[in-house]
This record gives structure tokens, sequence and C-alpha cells, in this order.
């Protein structure tokens, strides 16, 4: 599975990983998974590392669906923080245009081609 997470820091720290061409399906999949993950603190920042992957099968918006798994699950997914670091262009862009709608539920959130300044800002 190209969306993979590890949680660290006794579930305050959510790392994310993903590789090769991404869908929302596995994005979704990821969250749904997330939010059923008992050792999740609901104080929690996360890091999504996407410098791997690619946005070539990211078809159409999947950003509703997104938003409405977050909106579900308010108290478990919606981080204190959320840094995403992107190299692929189109996946910046997709990475920008959620930095716009996250503050809808509430999750400050930054992108980044950094890693290291993405774990600054985090304070990781």
């Amino acid at each position: 599975m190209p969306v993979e997470y590890v949680l660290e820091q006794d579930g305050a720290f959510v790392r994310v990983t993903a590789r090769g061409p991404i869908t929302w399906e596995e994005i979704h999949d990821f969250l749904l998974k997330l939010g059923a993950d008992p050792a999740l603190k609901s104080d929690h920042v996360t890091l999504f590392d996407a410098r791997e992957a690619t946005a070539e099968r990211l078809e159409g918006g999947g950003f509703d669906r997104t938003l409405e798994i977050e909106r579900g699950n308010l108290d478990k997914l919606v981080a204190r923080k959320m840094a995403i670091v992107v190299r692929d262009e189109a996946l910046h862009a997709m990475a920008l245009k959620y930095k716009f709608l996250a503050p809808t539920v509430g999750e400050p959130t930054h992108v980044f081609h950094d890693l290291e300044d993405a774990l600054l800002w985090l304070s990781y």
C-alpha cells in the first residue's frame, strides 16, 4: 500500500509515508485506519511525507470525501499541526489546495519541500 503510517511518541506524532502514484481511495483508507487506531492521541501532530509520491492517479474531487472523513472523527483525525512534504509539482498543487481547505476542520497545515523544515515547524 503506497500510503502507510506509524505512530511515534506514544501516539502523539503520526508519520505518514506515501510512495509512488497514490489514489484518493488509498488516502481515504489510511484516514479510516488512523481514526480507528486506539493508540492515536487526540492531541497529535502529523507529518505527511509524500516526497516519493506522485499525483498522476489522483483524479476527481477526493477533497470532499477527505474532509467528510475528518469531520466524522474530528476528535481523533484532526491534528494540532500537519506538515505535508512533497517534491512532485502536481502533488504540491494538491497539497496547497488541502492547506486552503484544512482550516475548515480546524487543522493548521503547511506544505514543504524540505523534510527538516517540516520537522522544525512541527517541533520534532
